[in-house]
C-alpha cells in the first residue's frame, strides 16, 4: 500500500468492515513501539442512541388505537 501525494491510504475493505472504519466515521493513531496503532475513535454518544432507536423502531406495534391502549393501562 503506499501512501499518496496528499497523505492518503486506502484501508483495505476487509479491515473498514471488521474494525467498522465506515464513511465519515473518525479513526485514530497512536504511536506504539514499532509502527502505529490505528483504530476507529469512539462515537458520540448520541449517535450510537439515535442507531440503536433506528434499529428498533416500529418493532413494538400492538396493532391497538391509543384509546385501546389506555383503557388497557387504567382499566
Amino acid at each position: 500500500m503506499k501512501v499518496t501525494q496528499k497523505g492518503q491510504v486506502t484501508i483495505p475493505h476487509e479491515f473498514r468492515k471488521r474494525y467498522g472504519f465506515t464513511r465519515d466515521r473518525e479513526l485514530v493513531f497512536e504511536a506504539v513501539e514499532g509502527g502505529v496503532l490505528l483504530r476507529a475513535a469512539p462515537e458520540a454518544k448520541s449517535e450510537r442512541l439515535r442507531e440503536a432507536l433506528g434499529k428498533i423502531r416500529g418493532i413494538a406495534d400492538s396493532g391497538l388505537s391509543t384509546d385501546q391502549i389506555i383503557e388497557i393501562t387504567r382499566g
